[in-house]
């Protein structure tokens, strides 16, 4: 029963709407009318939406709970640190890149 009360706000409004167009522009009844149909369709809309929300109540997902989780910082192992200053500096010069980085990436190659 209080779904139909419901549903007759809904409605109530528009049709007024419609109601007093009608009076207002008799000539203009197809127009009125596509206005109305679009109006209480998206209401109906949103009530199913509504209706979708309160069955399917939100939680939040476990991709963005482990986003959440505080970390500590974790310090970097020297060994990361030294190549990833050796890879920023092989950016500016070609000598860096022969003498600095190939020698680290032949190493990590090689193991």
């Amino acid at each position: 029963m209080r779904r139909a009360w419901r549903v007759i706000e809904l409605l109530g409004l528009p049709t007024i709407g419609l109601g007093a167009a009608l009076a207002l522009a008799p000539d203009r009844v197809d127009l009125e009318v596509h206005v109305w149909l679009l109006v209480v369709l998206g209401l109906a809309l949103l009530s199913l939406m509504g209706l979708v929300r309160s069955a399917y109540p939100s939680t939040p997902s476990p991709f963005a709970a482990s986003l959440r989780q505080s970390r500590g910082i974790v310090a970097r192992p020297g060994a990361l640190v030294r190549l990833q200053r050796e890879v920023s500096m092989a950016g500016s010069a070609a000598f860096d890149v022969h003498y600095r980085l190939r020698p680290a990436l032949i190493e990590l190659a090689a193991g």
